[in-house]
């Protein structure tokens, strides 16, 4: 828990922090290591990860759904 700029407590978890900055890197293009346009050049969270599902379900609830612009390809999740 944390205080945002004195405006009340805000509640976020150290995995919805992490699987939102995979998520970010997700939506603007994905990682340059699956073909991406994203600066990054690997992902944040694998494609085969077997706990990608929960981290992609905890960065939803902790931000909203958001979109998918990374390349098409095979994953676990």
């Amino acid at each position: 828990m944390t205080t945002l700029y004195g405006l009340g407590t805000v509640g976020l978890s150290a995995v919805g922090i992490t699987s939102g900055l995979a998520t970010i890197g997700i939506v603007v293009g994905g990682a340059q290591s699956v073909g991406g346009t994203a600066r990054n050049k690997i992902n944040g969270v694998s494609d085969w990860n077997p706990n990608g599902p929960y981290y992609n379900w905890a960065s939803t609830a902790e931000f909203g759904a958001l979109p998918d612009n990374s390349p098409a390809r095979m994953r676990l999740w």
